[in-house]
């Protein structure tokens, strides 16, 4: 199939004729008829009282696909019209004329089919006739035994099958134009493959084998007499006689199947397609269209800074096309050279032009230039810098057709468009505190990369004003009378804003800024102050600076932990809440309890034997008492991180012992990590038997005791681990009878480990127990 804007046919499946062309401005066709399918062969008839089944018949013979027949067309155009005349051909039929005009418009094509039909399918052979069931055999009697019964009759065979049908041959098409016509087969889509080859029959199968008669019924009888026996007396017996019947027939044998060699039919040559133009009365004949390809160009940003920016302009230059078409481009309708919309880039009035008559395999450098505005951007959320990937799309149409190439910029072409589009300026993440006590305060640090070729700031070659503003958003809890910005020289409220301008940063630097928040005293616990960190740049044609992206600060005010006789300690963040902490608080007092609150995003760790200011750790402060833990991800320098991630497992454990209840609150935080000890470092003693363990566990030492068992004579036995299970669980209730006062923690570890091989083997298991 000739495929629109590809320069050669191309063998494509025939589809059915009359498949409709949505977008056909007129639509000849030649096609070829498929030929017809062979026809079955009969089924054999079924054998009677043990005869043989018939044979199947032979399928008949597929036919062939028809040929394509011929199109002989001049095409021109003018004024937006075409015109179409000429004549086909089908078959052995006379010819046809064809004489169509219409409006080109804005799609559609001129659709020339010579197809060839397809074959048709082969025939399937006939199934052979099953034999006949066996007579049976007559049954026994008083003076004959029964007869067998008679033999099935066998299957017929079954009918051979035939070939597909060959697939008939494309037709052949012409198309005339003038010279300054050409444009005009930009509307030819012409399609010449051969017809597909027609799919074999099938064989037909056997028939099935008669069952065999029935033998005949066995036949029993008595016969009583009379005698006198050796007293005088009068005696009578009975004697029991038989005739065996007949056994059953033999079955007849299964037909064979049909045993033609079958395949399916030859597909169809393709046709043949040609172009033929005149020019000065002579007239030279083309196998295929012209086609343009985009081999080369250049691209780069109107600024002259290396960054593809919103409101920046892309300049296209150096363009390099190539003729891979069968015949010379158009002479006189001008092939232009654009740029396509896409969703960054609007392309700029204009277009260039490609030297007209270009020959086949030729290519040609464009002069010129073709220009794109990129499509402004703001910031609608606080985020990394933006960086959005698009590419450069061009095109080449024949305007005087309205048609374009659809191959013109191929995958390596497209390549060669990408760019990202970004800000010449990039804000990094802020570094700050994230929980801080009324009146303390902490330090925004953050940078601002000039990524451009040029250098930025007022004072700059370019002019172009560059600024951070530090500024309370509309989400923020505190205001004016409880924060305060300060830093390189300024000082701010936090509702007015901090503003610091950067006179000049070259290219490719890097400026290091700190900006210092100071809560007030009487700044209330718990709420947020959210500040956007934003930087602003003037666009290339304002010089008023606007913002280009922001980042987003939270600092909360957290409540300084005080060492004193509270009862529960909540462990909270700076992702917590006033008004979780006044549920919290309210909880508490309706159990006549008193809350402390440890703030982990301000105190920076949960480390329960720390030394606080006092000396004591928080450990020591709350034996006794209990560890509420909000359990919910905050954020960290390093990431979120859930609270119960800070807590040391061998702390926790020691903590348990010192009857310090811990109660997780959201996240699970996965008991098993933080329940099981990390190995000891001290070296815990390995107990001889359980009462020397009771002993060292008394003593507030940690020990392992090893469990043995025996298999007399079955030396490859192994223990199993629920076996381990209730040992360790018998031992646990030893010591809470023994150590009835005391907690105590028994940790299985079942790793079976053989330790004598012979007829009373056995295997060691090692628990560490731990008081």
């Amino acid at each position: 199939m000739y495929r629109r804007g590809v320069g050669a046919p191309y063998r494509d499946p025939a589809p059915p004729a009359a498949r409709p062309d949505a977008d056909a401005l007129v639509r000849v066709d030649v096609s070829g008829a498929r030929g017809a399918d062979g026809v079955a062969g009969f089924t054999g008839a079924d054998g009677h009282r043990g005869g043989d089944g018939q044979r199947g018949g032979d399928a008949g013979p597929a036919v062939g696909g028809e040929d394509g027949g011929t199109i002989q067309v001049r095409l021109a155009h003018g004024d937006g019209l075409y015109t179409l005349r000429g004549e086909l051909t089908r078959g052995a039929g006379p010819p046809t004329a064809i004489d169509r005009a219409g409006a080109i418009g804005e799609a559609g094509a001129i659709v020339l089919r010579a197809v060839g039909g397809a074959g048709g399918r082969g025939g399937d052979g006939g199934i052979g006739g099953d034999g006949g069931r066996g007579r049976d055999g007559a049954d026994a009697t008083r003076y004959s035994s029964g007869d067998d019964g008679g033999p099935g009759g066998d299957g017929g065979a079954g009918g051979d099958a035939t070939s597909g049908g060959a697939g008939g041959a494309g037709g052949a098409i012409v198309v005339r134009v003038a010279d300054a016509d050409t444009a005009a087969l930009m509307l030819i889509e012409p399609a010449i493959a051969g017809g597909r080859g027609g799919a074999p029959g099938v064989n037909g199968r056997g028939g099935a084998g008669g069952a065999g008669g029935a033998g005949g019924s066995s036949y029993s009888w008595t016969e009583s007499e009379s005698y006198t026996d050796s007293d005088g007396n009068r005696q009578s017996r009975t004697t029991h006689h038989s005739n065996p019947g007949g056994s059953r027939g033999r079955s007849g044998s299964d037909g064979r199947a049909g045993d033609a060699r079958v395949g399916r039919g030859a597909d169809g040559a393709d046709g043949t397609f040609a172009i033929e133009v005149e020019r000065d009365g002579a007239v030279t004949r083309y196998p295929a269209r012209f086609d343009l390809r985009l081999r080369r160009f250049h691209h780069a940003d109107a600024s002259g800074d290396g960054v593809y920016e919103p409101r920046d302009r892309v300049v296209v230059s150096a363009l390099a096309v190539a003729n891979v078409g069968g015949m010379p481009t158009p002479a006189e309708s001008a092939l232009a050279l654009t740029l396509e919309p896409t969703d960054w880039l609007v392309p700029d009035e204009g277009s260039l032009t490609c030297p007209p008559r270009l020959a086949e395999g030729a290519g040609a450098a464009i002069a010129g230039t073709l220009t794109a505005t990129i499509r402004d951007d703001a910031p609608t959320a606080p985020g990394d810098p933006l960086a959005a990937a698009t590419t450069i799309v061009h095109r080449a149409t024949l305007p005087d057709v309205r048609r374009s190439f659809p191959g013109y910029q191929d995958a390596a072409a497209v390549a060669l468009g990408a760019i990202v589009v970004r800000h010449p300026v990039a804000l990094s993440p802020v570094r700050h505190l994230r929980a801080l006590a009324a009146g303390e305060s902490t330090r925004l640090r953050f940078t601002v990369t000039n990524v451009s070729k040029a250098a930025l700031g007022a004072a700059s070659p370019g002019g172009r004003a560059l600024r951070v503003r530090v500024v309370a958003t509309e989400a923020s809890e505190l205001g004016d009378a409880h924060a305060r910005i300060t830093g390189h020289g300024h000082d701010a409220l936090a509702l007015d804003g901090w503003v610091h301008e950067l006179p000049e940063l070259a290219a490719g630097a890097t400026a290091e800024l700190t900006a210092t928040v100071t809560l007030a005293a009487d700044a209330p616990e718990y709420r947020a102050l959210v500040l956007a960190i934003a930087l602003e740049l003037a666009p290339l044609d304002e010089p008023a600076p606007r913002r280009v992206q922001w980042r987003e600060a939270t600092i909360r005010v957290a409540r300084a932990f005080v060492a004193d006789d509270a009862d529960v300690l909540l462990v909270v963040s700076h992702q917590t809440t006033a008004a979780e902490i006044a549920r919290w608080e309210a909880t508490t007092r309706g159990v006549m309890a008193r809350l402390a609150l440890w703030d982990v995003s301000h105190e920076g760790h949960l480390d329960l034997e720390r030394p606080l200011a006092d000396g004591r750790a928080l450990g020591e402060l709350l034996a006794g008492k209990a560890i509420v833990v909000l359990n919910r991800a905050f954020e960290t320098p390093i990431g979120a991180v859930a609270p119960h991630r800070l807590l040391d497992p061998d702390q926790l454990l020691r903590a348990a012992a010192a009857r310090l209840d811990v109660v997780f609150v959201g996240e699970r935080p996965g008991l098993t990590r933080l329940m099981v000890p990390s190995p000891p470092t001290d070296g815990a003693a390995v107990a001889a038997d359980r009462q020397t363990a009771l002993v060292a566990i008394e003593r507030g030492q940690r020990v392992t005791l090893p469990v043995y068992r025996r298999f007399p004579l079955l030396f490859w036995r192994r223990p199993t681990e629920a076996w381990f299970a209730r040992q360790a669980q018998a031992f646990s209730r030893t010591l809470g009878r023994a150590l009835a006062r005391e907690r105590h923690l028994v940790i299985q570890r079942f790793a079976p480990e053989r330790i004598a091989r012979s007829w009373f083997g056995g295997a060691l298991c090692a628990p560490r127990t731990r008081r």
